[in-house]
Order: C-alpha cells, then structure tokens, then sequence
C-alpha cells in the first residue's frame, strides 16, 4: 500500500513514516495526516492521545483523516454492523475458514464509536470535525486544525 500510495502521489513529494502509533510523531509540521484502518488497534486513552499529538503537529489549516472500523452506539447498532460486515464478506466470496480468522483477529481491535471520536477531535481542538462517509461499520471522519 505505502509503494502505491508513493507512486500515486509522488507529484506531491509525499514523505511517509512508519512507526508505531504510540510512538512520539516526527519533530516536524504536517498539512495532512492520514490514516486507514490502523487506530482502531489502539485503546480508547492511546487513540486519544494520538489525535492529541497528530492535532499538535498539524500547520494551521491541516487536516486529520481516519478511515477506520466503528463500534456502533447501542447493541443494536453493533448486532446489525457485525451481520452487515459477515453478509458482505460472504457476498464477496470469502468462506467460512477466512470469516473464523478474521473474527479471531477482530478480537483483539479495540474499536470506539463514531461519535466518540469525533467529539475527542472537538475536544483536543479542532474547530472542524465530522464523519464524512458512514456505512455501517466503517466510516471516514476527519478534522482541520484552524
């Protein structure tokens, strides 16, 4: 994915980092900071503290984007996500063997909801925070420092 996205964006002169999400960010100013299905390994306090450190390194005007896995805001909402997300992959192709492994990985993700996490981007300090795409258990949301 890092080779793709360097070569889809190499008019730009992209640097790109790769370290762990718990670790301090580059002694450096960003415009954007992006991410994709990553956070929700963290705990909610990492997660929180991550957005902190990603909102400090943000020039005026930057932007955070996430797009991640959600907990749904009731049991209802999380019950129709799971069934939702099994049905599509099955749809998909994917067979009982695979589904079992993905759900024994998905045990260890530590998923918040949508909600939570923009109002944590509204409390850190971005003036501008929303969820842009939202399709069940996945969404996008993101957040400009002013």
């Amino acid at each position: 994915m890092l080779a793709k996205a360097q070569q889809r964006l190499a008019q730009y002169h992209p640097q790109i980092f790769i370290q762990s999400m718990i670790e301090p960010l580059p002694a450096m100013t960003f415009h954007a900071v992006v991410s994709s299905l990553a956070i929700h390994h963290l705990t909610d306090e990492d997660k929180r503290t991550l957005f902190k450190r990603i909102y400090q390194s943000l020039a005026p005007g930057g932007v955070f984007i996430n797009a991640e896995q959600i907990l749904g805001d009731t049991e209802w909402n999380q019950q129709l996500y799971e069934e939702m997300h099994l049905n599509g992959a099955r749809a998909l192709g994917s067979d009982e063997d695979e589904i079992r492994a993905a759900q024994e990985r998905m045990a260890y993700d530590h998923c918040a909801t949508l909600s939570d996490q923009v109002s944590w981007l509204r409390e850190i300090g971005f003036q501008k925070a929303d969820s842009f795409f939202h399709s069940f258990r996945f969404a996008v949301y993101a957040g400009w420092k002013d």
